[in-house]
C-alpha cells in the first residue's frame, strides 16, 4: 500500500509473510539405548539398557558396555567371537541422518518513507518489524537435533525430537532501520556553479551520500559439550558423596575397577558424541547478560543439566549486540602528494600529462623516481574511481602519460 505524504513524503506500508515446509532437517539414529543396568559379568547383556555395568562377585564394576540400537548382542558366533568375549558386536557407529519435515515462518512489517527535492536532496528510510521461527533453518543453517532421544515422528523409527528446536531461525532479525540520504552537488554545465572546462570534469556531477544502518541483534544459540556416559555415585553407603559425576576412565577391569559406590550411566540421553549440539539449564534470576565488549554473556547463568537429561534452554535463545552503522563519502580523503597530483592533472584541462611534468610539478627539485610516481597514482586513482573519475596511465616508458577523464569519456574511448 502505497500513499503521497505530507511534504511531498510518498509512504509505502507492506506486509510480507511466508511459510517453509519440508524443510532440511539433521538428526542422529543408532543412539545409545534407554536406561542403565547391571549384570554379574559373563552373563547375557539385557536388551533394554544403552549401558551396562558388569561386576565381579564382591559387587566391583569390572567393565562397562555401551550399546546402540543397531548392535547384535547375544550372539557371539553371529559375529565371529570368542565364547569368552563380550558378546556383542557394533556394525555401525552412531549416523548423521538427514531428512525433510521441517518447518518455519517469516512475518514483517515493512514501511518505507521516500522524498525527492528538487534541490538535489534524496531521502529514503525503511524501517522493518519481522520474525523468523521453526524448528530449522533450512539447507544450509540446519544444526543436528538437540534432543536426539524421545520424538516421534509418526510411523518412521526416527526419534529425533525436533519439536524442542522450535526456537527463533539464526537470520532472525526483530528490528531493522536504514535512512539513506544523497546531495546531487550543483556544479557543472548549466547548474547553479558552472566552473567550465577543468573545473566541470573534476568537479561536476559528484555526489555526497551518507546512509545510516541500525538492526537488532541476531540469535545467539548457547551449547556445550557432553560426554553420552560418566560415572556416578550410586552407593553412598561405599563412601563416595551421593550423586557425585566423575569422568568415564579410560581403563575398566578386574585390576582397574570403578571407585566404590559408583556405576556408569548414560550422561546424555541418546548419545551424541560425534555432533554435540546439547544445550545446557538456564538457572532462573541469573543475568545472563554481561554487555562487556567480547564478554557479551554471563557464563554463571548457565549450567550442564543433570545426569540423563536434557537442557532447558530453548534453541537461539538470546539476541545478540545491537549493530549501528554510519557511513558517509566525503569528497576526498587524499594525502598532500595524491592532492597535488591531482590539481596538476586538473590544470591541464583533461590534456595528457607528462609523467616527468606531475613529478616535477608536486616533487619539483627531488630526482625523479617511477616507481614512486607510479604508487601515487595508483593509490589515487583507486580513491577515484568510486567518485567516477579514471585516471589513464598507458605504461610504454617513463614518458608515459596520466590524465584524468570521467566513466563518460572513458566509454566514448
Amino acid at each position: 500500500m502505497q500513499q503521497e505524504l505530507f511534504y511531498k513524503l510518498v509512504g509505502t506500508v507492506a506486509y510480507v509473510g511466508s511459510q517453509g515446509r519440508n524443510l532440511f532437517l539433521r538428526g542422529l539414529s543408532n543412539t545409545l539405548r534407554a536406561g542403565n543396568a547391571t549384570i554379574l559379568d559373563g552373563a547375557a547383556l539385557p536388551t533394554n539398557a544403552g549401558v551396562i555395568n558388569r561386576i565381579d562377585a564382591t559387587g566391583r564394576v569390572i567393565g562397562v558396555t555401551s550399546v546402540r540400537v543397531f548392535d547384535i548382542i547375544n550372539n557371539a558366533g553371529a559375529c565371529g567371537l570368542a565364547a569368552s568375549a563380550v558378546p556383542i558386536c557394533r556394525p555401525f557407529a552412531e549416523i548423521d541422518t538427514k531428512t525433510s519435515g521441517g518447518s518455519d515462518s517469516y512475518n514483517a512489517l515493512q514501511v518505507t518513507l521516500a522524498r525527492r527535492f528538487s534541490s538535489g536532496l534524496t531521502l529514503n528510510a525503511q524501517y522493518a518489524f519481522s520474525r523468523s521461527f521453526g524448528n530449522t533453518s533450512g539447507s544450509n543453517e540446519a544444526r543436528t537435533a538437540a534432543e536426539p532421544f524421545g520424538g516421534t515422528n509418526g510411523s518412521s523409527k526416527d526419534t529425533n525430537n525436533y519439536a524442542a528446536d522450535e526456537g527463533f531461525n539464526n537470520f532472525d532479525v526483530r528490528q531493522t532501520f536504514n535512512l539513506s540520504a544523497v546531495y546531487d552537488l550543483p556544479i557543472g554545465k548549466g547548474r547553479k556553479f558552472d566552473f567550465s572546462g577543468a573545473g566541470n570534469l573534476f568537479f561536476g556531477g559528484w555526489e555526497v551520500g551518507a546512509i545510516l544502518n541500525a538492526r537488532s541483534g541476531v540469535p545467539i544459540d548457547v551449547t556445550l559439550t557432553r560426554p553420552e556416559v560418566v560415572i556416578q555415585c550410586t552407593n553412598a553407603a561405599a563412601g563416595c558423596a551421593a550423586g557425585e559425576v566423575r569422568g568415564l576412565p579410560g581403563t575398566i577391569n578386574a585390576t582397574n575397577p570403578l571407585p566404590a559406590g559408583f556405576t556408569a550411566v548414560i550422561n546424555a540421553p541418546g548419545g551424541g558424541a560425534s555432533r554435540q549440539t546439547r544445550r545446557p539449564d538456564l538457572i532462573p534470576g541469573v543475568n545472563p547478560f554481561l554487555d562487556s565488549d567480547r564478554n557479551f554473556l554471563n557464563p554463571a547463568a548457565f549450567a550442564i543439566p543433570k545426569v540423563g537429561a536434557f537442557g532447558n534452554l530453548p534453541r537461539n535463545a538470546f539476541k545478540g549486540p545491537d549493530f549501528k552503522q554510519f557511513d558517509n563519502r566525503p569528497l576526498y580523503h587524499l594525502g598532500r602528494k595524491q592532492m597535488e597530483v591531482l590539481f596538476c592533472l586538473a590544470r591541464a584541462g583533461g590534456r595528457p600529462v607528462a609523467r616527468f611534468k606531475v613529478w616535477a610539478d608536486v616533487w619539483r627539485n627531488e630526482e625523479y623516481k617511477a616507481q614512486t610516481l607510479r604508487i601515487c597514482i595508483a593509490k589515487l586513482r583507486r580513491k577515484l574511481e568510486p567518485y567516477g573519475l579514471i585516471i589513464i596511465s598507458p605504461v610504454s616508458s617513463d614518458h608515459c602519460l596520466a590524465r584524468a577523464v570521467s566513466d563518460q569519456q572513458k566509454d566514448a574511448e
